[in-house]
């Protein structure tokens, strides 16, 4: 597929995403390499776009240029406090129970959970909060 072709295709799902089309992302390829350039508010929409475009025919990596940035001064505190809110979304009590470190938008979380299902639901949750631009995973899973 030529560069064009890959360009279009991969713009066409960005420009018909429902999620995606409000942000004005942009795509460009270099051979079967894609970039998707632009701002979305949280981290796991940055996931998000990187997942859709490498499921694309074609594509076989992703270099994302896309920048997280949310409204506003928001400190490691309020980026705690979210990540918080976020994990009190979920119906499993041990994900309260994580201690949430923040640093410059870097998000570690330490604890230990039952299920390996629950740490992927704290990985998730963390990168909903606005402010996260990175989750470190210290969860570790009981025997």
């Amino acid at each position: 597929m030529a560069d064009v072709d890959l360009t279009q295709a991969v713009q066409a799902v960005l420009d018909d995403d429902e999620n995606l089309r409000s942000y004005g992302l942009r795509a460009q390829s270099n051979g079967k390499t894609v970039t998707v350039v632009g701002v979305v508010d949280v981290l796991a929409e940055k996931r998000y776009v990187e997942s859709i475009v490498q499921a694309i025919p074609g594509v076989e990596k992703v270099e994302g240029a896309i920048a997280i940035s949310t409204d506003g001064q928001i400190t490691d505190a309020d980026v705690r406090f979210e990540v918080g809110e976020e994990l009190g979304l979920y119906p499993a009590d041990e994900l309260r129970q994580l201690s949430i470190q923040a640093n410059g938008g870097v998000v570690t979380l330490i604890g230990e959970v039952s299920r390996e299902e629950f740490k992927a639901q704290a990985l998730e949750a963390a990168a909903k909060a606005r402010g996260v631009v990175e989750v470190v995973n210290k969860i570790k899973v009981r025997d």
